[in-house]
């Protein structure tokens, strides 16, 4: 292997070696192999954020619905006394309804600005028209909405659902396209069933209030979460119900993620069971196209994972997040037994997508960093090397400059080494007495001569090859060109021909022109 070649390995292979251990730290950290750890803290801060904010603001409803529940029964029961009738005889007397509810309005508009939430509601136990055929599920009441509740002022429009056109029309609402004037309450949960626990058990309204994603409006399609709690007077009567609902869009606007380079995260508020959360009956955020493929496409799957849960649903969808169990009601409520979730997920092919742009984006850079090091490295052989393998072509080619310099001190010492070697070689060999234009003339290399003066002083090949440092087939070689330059076969016939007699192992010079 040639100098150069080894220099060039040695430094190729310590940018390898370098490169090499930013990766290893890489892959032991796991920043290489998968990018987990930060998608993890991505979603613990936000389901953590989501999660306290709407307990916060959910327990804030509940509080609200249940002076809202007792302003509203205290009111309607004094409006009673001055009509002159009971709560129980409210079915039989439908004119005084309306000026009821209407007597309601403002205490239920109120309520709505204090929470925030997108619609109010009051539904009493009573028909207008208690003959007709569906008059037994069908209840007179009022229900208010709120098209955007993060405007105030004259910018938020508020929309009539349910309730006497009357009263809409005094007060300004415009009415929403499906209006009806009462509700239709056949197997609506959230009328229902607040009614029949407090009839079964009689709790404190802190004890009755319920949460269901469903409208008031059975045929609404719209997603979105109410809370309602009984409406009851001071005599234990339920006169009927009232509540607040939270629209889908006032959801996104509370509880989206945070911006992230995980653009396709989505947070979702739903029923939980032991290993699988509810997407047909959600609230959903962030992202619209995520949570669009997962909406009524079955359950979410739960199998826990390292750091994050993966959750499957059937379709073969699968996500990554965590989820995080909001009580929404005391534990001795009557729907204590109703468990709802907030998690925060993410495609897992968004994440497997993120992790290979980062490590592909890492492998460029390696390979960058590489490619570098084999330009610096060529760089650095050559600059360190030329005149190193300059001066040692000068050293074969017998070509030394008087004022050669390396500024390498070794190479500079081998230089003025063999310059002096030279010089003393010529000397030994120089020719007096007129044979000295006999022997110039022979037109010998300076290292042919080297190796003649060497012979002439009586060195065996062996000797020769150790004194100038050259392999004995090379010391053979410029043998024979000497001999061949000479006109002669012999070691015998260089002595002959510069006079040198040989006895024993010694050679005296005998041509007074040649020094030993």
């Amino acid at each position: 292997m040639t100098m150069r070649f080894r220099l060039f390995a040695f430094l190729i292979a310590l940018v390898v070696l370098m490169i090499s251990g930013v990766v290893i730290t890489l892959l032991i950290s796991g920043s290489l192999t998968d990018d987990r750890g930060e998608a993890e803290g991505f979603v613990r801060k936000e389901l953590a954020r989501v999660s306290d904010d709407l307990a916060a603001q959910y327990g804030d409803i509940t509080v609200q619905l249940a002076r809202l529940s007792e302003s509203l029964s205290t009111s309607i029961e004094a409006q009673l006394r001055d009509k002159e009738i009971s709560a129980s005889e409210l079915q039989a007397h439908p004119e005084v309804l309306e000026e009821v509810i209407e007597g309601e309005l403002d205490r239920l508009l109120l309520a709505l600005d204090k929470t925030g939430c997108s619609g109010v509601f009051m539904i009493l136990d009573a028909t207008v028209g208690p003959e007709l055929a569906d008059a037994g599920h069908s209840r007179a009441g009022i229900s208010v909405r709120i098209t955007e509740p993060k405007l105030s002022g004259p910018e938020m429009a508020r929309r009539y659902v349910r309730g006497f056109p009357g009263i809409a029309y005094r007060n300004g609402f415009s009415m929403l396209s499906n209006w009806d004037m009462e509700f239709d309450v056949e197997d609506r949960a959230f009328y229902r069933l607040p009614l029949e626990k407090y009839s079964e058990i009689g709790l404190p309204l802190s004890r009755l209030y319920y949460w269901g994603f469903e409208s008031v409006i059975s045929d609404d399609g719209c997603s979105m979460i109410l809370c309602c709690v009984p409406l009851i007077s001071s005599g234990g009567e339920a006169l009927g119900v009232c509540g607040f609902e939270i629209s889908a869009v006032n959801f996104i606007s509370d509880y989206s993620p945070a911006a992230s380079e995980y653009r396709h995260a989505f947070g979702m508020l739903s029923h939980l069971t032991d290993n699988s959360l509810d997407t047909g009956h959600a609230l959903f955020s962030g992202n619209q196209s995520a949570f669009c493929a997962v909406r009524n496409n079955g359950p979410l799957l739960r199998a826990d994972g390292n750091g994050l849960n993966v959750y499957r649903q059937q379709d073969g969808k699968t996500f990554v997040g965590l989820h995080e169990e909001v009580k929404l009601y005391p534990a001795d409520s009557a729907f204590a037994n109703q468990r709802f979730a907030v998690a925060l997920l993410i495609p897992k092919s968004d994440l497997d997508a993120l992790v290979l742009r980062r490590n592909v984006r890492l492998i460029v850079i390696c390979a960058a960093l590489l490619t570098l090091g084999l330009c610096v490295s060529v760089f650095i052989s050559r600059r360190y090397l030329n005149p190193i393998m300059s001066a040692f072509d000068d050293i074969h080619s017998d070509c030394i400059d008087v004022d050669a310099k390396t500024n390498i001190l070794e190479i500079d010492r081998l230089i003025e080494l063999i310059r002096a070697t030279k010089e003393n070689t010529a000397q030994s060999f120089g020719v007096h007495n007129g044979r000295a234009g006999e022997f110039d003339a022979l037109n010998l290399s300076p290292r042919e001569k080297e190796v003649a003066a060497l012979l002439l002083r009586g060195m065996t090949m062996r000797q020769v090859s150790a004194d100038l440092g050259i392999s004995e087939s090379t010391v053979h070689g410029y043998c024979r060109t000497l001999y061949k330059r000479l006109g002669i076969n012999s070691r015998t016939e260089l002595f002959v021909r510069f006079g040198v007699t040989s006895s024993g192992n010694t050679h005296t010079a005998v041509n007074p022109g040649l020094k030993s």
